[in-house]
C-alpha cells in the first residue's frame, strides 16, 4: 500500500550562501536599479560624514581649544551639527528606502511563487504534505525578506565604513 502526504524522514534545513540563488534574485532586483543605486550613493555619503566627525573633533582638540579661539569653535560646532543632521536624514532615507524596495522586490517574488504554484499539476500537491509546501514558501521569501531589508545593506554600509576609516587613517 503505497502512502501519500508522508515523509519518512525530515529534510536537514541547511543555511547556507549559494551564490546561484543570490544571483537569481538579480532578476528582481533590475527593476529598482536607479533606487538602489540613490541608496548606495546615500549610503557612501553617510560612511565619508562617520568618518569627517571624528577628524572635526581632532582639529577641534589640537588646533582651536589651545587658540582659545571662539569664532572657530561655534564655526565648528555648527559643521559638527550639520553633518550630524545630514547622516540621520540619510539614515532615515535609506532605511525607509530599502525597505520598500525590498517589499516591492518580495511582492514581485510571491507573485511570481503564486503563479509558478498555481501552475503545478494536482500529482505535484498529492505527493508532498501540504505544510511542507507552505511552509517552504513562506519560510524561504521571510528570510529573504530579512536579508533584502536590513541584513544586506548594513552590511555594505559597514564595509563602506571600514574602507573610508582606513582610507583616511593612512593617507
Amino acid at each position: 500500500m503505497a502512502q501519500r502526504n508522508t515523509y519518512r524522514e525530515d529534510e536537514e534545513q541547511e543555511e547556507h550562501v549559494n551564490v546561484h540563488e543570490l544571483m537569481r534574485v538579480k532578476k528582481y532586483m533590475k527593476p529598482y536599479a536607479t533606487k538602489l543605486l540613490l541608496v548606495i550613493m546615500v549610503v557612501i555619503s553617510g560612511s565619508i560624514i562617520m568618518t569627517a566627525m571624528p577628524m572635526i573633533t581632532k582639529m577641534l582638540i589640537d588646533v582651536v581649544l589651545p587658540q582659545k579661539s571662539y569664532t572657530y569653535l561655534y564655526e565648528i560646532i555648527a559643521v559638527f551639527m550639520l553633518l550630524i543632521v545630514l547622516y540621520e536624514l540619510g539614515l532615515a532615507y535609506r532605511t525607509l528606502a530599502i525597505t520598500r524596495i525590498g517589499q516591492m522586490i518580495i511582492r514581485d517574488m510571491r507573485r511570481d511563487i503564486f503563479t509558478h504554484v498555481q501552475s503545478l499539476s494536482f500529482d505535484y500537491f498529492d505527493s508532498r504534505p501540504h505544510g511542507k509546501i507552505l511552509i517552504r514558501i513562506v519560510n524561504y521569501i521571510n528570510t529573504l525578506s530579512d536579508t533584502l531589508s536590513s541584513g544586506l545593506i548594513n552590511v555594505f554600509s559597514d564595509v563602506f565604513v571600514l574602507i573610508i576609516t582606513l582610507i583616511t587613517m593612512f593617507v
